[in-house]
C-alpha cells in the first residue's frame, strides 16, 4: 500500500468510529461513548466504553438501536460500562482499561445446556452487563427485586412451570437457578 491509500483507509476507519460513537450517543440511555479496536487480524473487534445516563443500559435495546440506525454501523463486539470517559486518553490507556475489565471478566463460564443459555439471554435483556457467566449472581450484576418479578413472570411463561417467587429471590446464581428450573420441568413431566 502506498501512503495515499493508507491515508484513505485510516480516514475511513476514523469516520466509521465517529459514526458508531454518534449512533451510540443518540441512544437515550448513553451519555457518552468511546469506540476503539482491540486484537489483530482475525481476532480484531470493536469495543465501546459507555457512560450511562442513569445506572443501567439495556444492551439488547442498544444493539437493536444500532441496527435500526443503519445497517452500515457495525455493532461493537463488547460493550463496557464505565463511570466516565476522558476524551484525551491515548489508545494505550484505553487498551489498559480494556485489559483491566477483561481480567475482571476472566472467570467467565459459558452455558452448557438450553436452560442456562435461555437464562443468559434473559439476564442479558434485564441487566446492564456485557457478558454473563453461569457463575454470575443476579444481584451482584445489578439486579433487584423488581427485575426478579419480571424475570419470574418470563420464566413461568417461557418454561411452562410454576415457580415460587421467594425461591427465585433466594436463588440468585444463574447455574443454581437453571438447576432448579431443570428439576421443576422434569417433575412436571412425571
Amino acid at each position: 500500500m502506498n501512503d495515499d491509500s493508507e491515508k484513505v483507509v485510516a480516514s475511513r476507519e476514523i469516520l466509521q468510529v465517529q459514526h458508531i460513537v454518534s449512533a451510540l450517543e443518540d441512544f437515550d440511555e448513553v451519555r457518552e461513548a468511546q469506540v476503539f479496536q482491540v486484537g489483530s487480524d482475525s481476532s480484531e473487534r470493536l469495543v465501546a466504553l459507555l457512560v450511562p445516563v442513569s445506572e443501567t443500559i439495556a444492551f439488547s435495546m442498544l444493539r437493536r438501536h444500532l441496527h435500526e440506525v443503519s445497517s452500515e454501523v457495525p455493532v461493537p463486539a463488547e460493550l463496557i460500562i464505565v463511570d466516565s470517559i476522558d476524551k484525551n486518553t491515548s489508545l494505550s490507556e484505553r487498551l489498559n482499561m480494556y485489559d483491566k475489565f477483561f481480567k475482571q471478566e476472566s472467570a467467565y463460564v459459558k452455558s452448557c445446556n438450553a436452560i442456562e443459555a435461555y437464562l443468559v439471554r434473559l439476564w442479558g435483556e434485564l441487566l446492564p452487563v456485557g457478558r454473563i457467566s453461569v457463575t454470575d449472581d443476579f444481584f451482584a450484576l445489578g439486579g433487584h427485586s423488581l427485575l426478579v418479578a419480571e424475570m419470574h413472570f418470563m420464566i413461568e411463561r417461557d418454561m411452562g412451570i410454576y415457580m415460587n417467587f421467594e425461591l427465585m429471590l433466594r436463588t440468585s446464581v444463574l447455574s443454581d437457578l437453571a438447576q432448579i428450573i431443570t428439576q421443576m420441568k422434569h417433575e412436571s413431566k412425571l
